[in-house]
This record gives structure tokens, C-alpha cells and sequence, in this order.
């Protein structure tokens, strides 16, 4: 999916996808998948937290392109809620889990900047973080 799909369009592809009579019949684990994307698609922090949890666990010790996307989509979800020391417990994790080898992309190594900001600094809010600050 372009990332620079509109949130609307993104959406609306996403949700037809999930409401299909196939996407019905999916077992949990890939039904998780459908929902990652959706939540990407949403700019929901939340949901892509809840569904990016449940595809990790359910991908632990696969090192993929894939696994790289949900890695990515959870650890910006803690990010944007300001959950710095679970974003770094991931970032431990990641490269021994998800993450395929080649070293880190730029998104990780942005959203690992964002998680390690001196104290003093402020948090940049852009658009996908508005909705998803720690409540």
C-alpha cells in the first residue's frame, strides 16, 4: 500500500478488505494482519499497538520483511504514546526477532531517536501521533 495514501482511501481499502466473506474466514493470527494494517491505515497508535503485539508474538524468530513492518508499526505506536522504555525494551528485542538482517532502516533509526530524546527536549506531535498520546 502507498504510504502516502490519504488516511480516508487507506481506510476505506483496508475495511473492505476486512469485511470480506474470505477475510471471514481467516484464522486469528493472520486476521491480526488484516487488522496491523488497518490500524496503520487509521493512524490509531492504539490499535496499532494492540494488533502489532498480537503479530509479533505470533511471529517471534521470524526475520522478515513483513515482521519488519509490524516491528516498525508497534514500536511507532509506543513512540507516539510516549512509552519510551517499552519502545527500548522492543528495540532490544527486535533485532533478534523480527528485524531482517542488513542493519537498521532509517524508520527504525528515527523512531529510535524519538524514543531516546534528552529530557529537556520536546516530543515533535505530527499528525499520526495526535490521536495516539498517552492518556
Amino acid at each position: 500500500m502507498n504510504p502516502h495514501l490519504a488516511k480516508g482511501a487507506a481506510l476505506e481499502v483496508w475495511r473492505h478488505i476486512g469485511g470480506s466473506r474470505c477475510a471471514s474466514r481467516l484464522p486469528p493470527a493472520e486476521r491480526h494482519w488484516l487488522d496491523l494494517f488497518t490500524a496503520v491505515a487509521a493512524r490509531d497508535a492504539a490499535a496499532m499497538l494492540e494488533s502489532g503485539t498480537s503479530v509479533l508474538d505470533a511471529s517471534r524468530g521470524t526475520r522478515s520483511a513483513l515482521t519488519e513492518y509490524a516491528f516498525l508499526a508497534t514500536a511507532a505506536a509506543l513512540v507516539c504514546q510516549g512509552r519510551d522504555d517499552a519502545a527500548n525494551r522492543l528495540f532490544a528485542l527486535g533485532t533478534h526477532d523480527w528485524l531482517p538482517d542488513g542493519g537498521p532502516s532509517p524508520a527504525l533509526r528515527y523512531l529510535y531517536a524519538m524514543a531516546n530524546l534528552p529530557a529537556t527536549t520536546p516530543r515533535p506531535v505530527t499528525a499520526a501521533c495526535r490521536g495516539g498520546q498517552a492518556r
